[in-house]
């Protein structure tokens, strides 16, 4: 899929009237650009969420967290959290593993079925395995993976480390994290 043109945002401002807002913020209006980016502004403009002018691609990035991976307005048997898990941990067995999918039967069922509904992560039923549904969302989630090892392990860089690991999907984790610091 082709990046939307500048004629094509302005399109969307004009014909979706929840996205409208958006039109003012020039740092997301660019993050618009990438039409997965621009479904997950839709859906989280559904919630009600708005954006300030200031606001860029993190605060874009802790939106789709809160309001379309972990849904946190739907509390529900603690499934906020539950999501947010189940997607970080599909996300990083996957990258640890180097395979396309993880058994499915390693996860919390509701929370994955969840996230299916959602169209977050891809669920191959022929044979039982899972995989996050856009490779943005995979990086996000190894990136949170990342600062939380990092939170618990301030004073032992070997083992942060060594729980990051080398595998090149956790390298390249590894950089976009870094870059954030």
């Amino acid at each position: 899929i082709r990046d939307f043109s500048d004629d094509d945002v302005e399109y969307l401002f004009k014909n979706i009237e929840l996205l409208r807002p958006l039109s003012n913020n020039e740092s997301i209006k660019t993050l618009l650009k990438k039409p997965y980016y621009a479904e997950l502004a839709y859906q989280i403009a559904e919630t009600g969420t708005q954006f300030s002018s200031g606001d860029g691609e993190r605060e874009f990035q802790i939106a789709v967290w809160r309001d379309v991976i972990s849904k946190e307005r739907i509390r529900a048997n603690g499934m906020p959290l539950r999501r947010k898990q189940t997607f970080i941990d599909i996300a990083l067995k996957r990258a640890k593993q180097m395979v396309y999918g993880v058994p499915e039967a390693a996860f919390d069922p509701d929370a994955l079925l969840r996230l299916e509904e959602d169209n977050l992560i891809y669920r191959d039923i022929s044979n039982g395995l899972v995989s996050p549904a856009h490779d943005v969302l995979e990086d996000w989630a190894l990136e949170r993976y990342i600062e939380d090892v990092f939170q618990t392990n301030t004073d032992d860089i070997r083992g942060f480390l060594d729980a990051v690991g080398h595998e090149p999907a956790m390298n390249r984790a590894f950089r976009l994290w870094l870059h954030q610091k």
